[in-house]
């Protein structure tokens, strides 16, 4: 059967490339699309990317106070995942210590850690720091505010996002940062963008944020981290978080 030209679809002209030359530009970019060649890591899909917060290489020795508890956790991309893993399923609000165990051993069977060799048992050790972050204070003068006070109904883990994206390069980010980056970040971080090596790119940025949840009526957004910097809570006082976030930007 062939129906009569009347009925034929009218197809409109195709509009022509310009010159007949197709924009390789036009894409989705991500973090590690950004920042692939900075840290010698693949840029393959934001959602495939392991969660990795040490900077890959050989691991050095550090001096002072023996590792132990958490301190003595494995590390690396699959320590990493690991705990990244056990906050997205974790129910914070829920107290049953019998479900919490379930999940971390569940979670690091998962991943081959849960007879890890080390001085640390890894069940123990990811149990007292789930309970220490749990309880911590999220600013100052708030005692009550804690992770700990979030039901699941307040919080959103591994919120997938895309926004358009102008074209940018990385003299264009760096100029971006120099004007709005927080002070703090200011004076490094606007270097050490310009100093990348990615191709010009537009189109829209994907990424995924760890977490967002809602308190008295604002949004939060909080990324995990587990880079180790030493064996005690003094390598963790905010100088040295800032310079670790800088030097993994």
């Amino acid at each position: 059967y062939s129906p009569p030209r009347a009925e034929l679809p009218q197809v409109d002209a195709c509009r022509p490339f310009a010159e007949g030359i197709i924009s390789r530009d036009w894409g989705i970019a991500s973090y590690s699309l950004l920042t692939a060649r900075e840290h010698r890591m693949p840029a393959g899909p934001e959602e495939k990317v392991i969660k990795q917060d040490e900077p890959p290489g050989p691991e050095q020795a550090l001096e002072g106070k023996k590792a132990e508890d958490f301190f003595a956790f494995p590390r690396g991309t699959a320590a990493g995942s690991c705990i990244h893993s056990i906050f997205e399923s974790l129910d914070f609000a829920n107290r049953d210590a019998a479900a919490r165990a379930a999940l971390v051993s569940r979670c690091l069977r998962q991943y081959g850690l849960h007879e890890a060799a080390g001085p640390c048992d890894p069940v123990a050790a990811v149990h007292n720091m789930l309970e220490r972050v749990l309880s911590a204070p999220l600013l100052a003068g708030r005692p009550d505010f804690t992770l700990g006070g979030i039901t699941r109904q307040q919080r959103l883990p591994e919120l997938g996002f895309f926004y358009p994206l102008k074209k940018i390069t990385p003299e264009k980010l760096s100029a971006v940062f120099e004007k709005h980056a927080p002070d703090f970040f200011r004076q490094t971080l606007p270097q050490r963008i310009a100093g990348l090596d990615f191709r010009q790119v537009e189109g829209f940025m994907q990424g995924f944020i760890d977490l967002v949840f809602t308190h008295n009526g604002k949004y939060y957004l909080l990324d995990w981290k587990t880079n180790h910097l030493g064996n005690t809570y003094a390598d963790y006082a905010p100088a040295r978080l800032q310079a670790a976030m800088e030097d993994f930007c």
